[in-house]
């Protein structure tokens, strides 16, 4: 049994067709340490705004995201009226053409990673909306919408990570968390409407697309 458990896990290179996304992430700053993007990373806090720290390449500290440049620019506007400093950085994630999968769980994984994209999309677009000064709440519809998604996604992600090596599936849980976190503050929101929310939805959601770059580069082959 435990032979024909483990075959399960094994993964296949199979075709996949899923188009490129970009992100235009706003860098606060790269620090040299970490204590320095920390304290950095505290003042964006205490101003109730999103801060993350990606550690790959430096210390880099991002303060919000968009999928869209010129929404990238409204959110920089809104965090330089804070007095702090934003530089637009574009985050790539590359069209995937093969992946290496386990044969049973490929079609929930290409689920998966187009509803993240969708509700990504979705959710930023609301955050950017709902910070303008002349914003209304999100309607019933949209928030239906939003749960129905996040409902079908779910499904997606426990196949997923089912499915999953055992090396992959804790980094699987991790981003399953921050988009789970990423709804919820949108929940939140719709009881208490305060920006802070949104802000906190921002940084789950930049946290999430982080983590799928590293998980995208893990299972695509390379060279594809």
């Amino acid at each position: 049994d435990n032979g024909s458990e483990g075959s399960a896990h094994i993964p296949v290179l199979s075709s996949m067709e899923l188009p490129s996304e970009n992100y235009y992430f706003l860098q606060n700053g790269v620090f040299s340490s970490e204590e320095s993007a920390a304290e950095a990373q505290a003042i964006l806090k205490e101003k109730g705004m999103a801060s993350i720290v990606d550690s790959n390449d430096g210390y880099r500290v991002y303060a919000g995201f968009s999928s869209n440049r010129d929404e990238a620019l409204f959110l920089s506007n809104r965090i330089q009226q804070q007095e702090l400093e934003t530089y637009i950085k574009t985050i790539e994630r590359p069209a995937i053409t093969r992946i290496e999968w386990p044969e049973e769980g490929h079609e929930a994984l290409e689920s998966y990673l187009k509803g993240s994209s969708e509700m990504i999309r979705a959710m930023n677009a609301w955050t950017t909306q709902l910070l303008r000064p002349d914003s209304n709440s999100l309607t019933n519809e949209r928030l239906t919408q939003l749960k129905d998604q996040h409902q079908e996604w779910s499904n997606h992600a426990a196949n997923v990570t089912t499915a999953a090596t055992a090396e992959l599936s804790p980094h699987l849980s991790k981003m399953n968390a921050f988009m789970n976190t990423s709804v919820e503050s949108f929940m939140e929101y719709t009881k208490n409407p305060n920006e802070t929310y949104l802000w906190q939805a921002q940084a789950a959601m930049m946290q999430y697309i982080l983590l799928e770059q590293a998980f995208i580069e893990a299972v695509t082959p390379q060279g594809s």
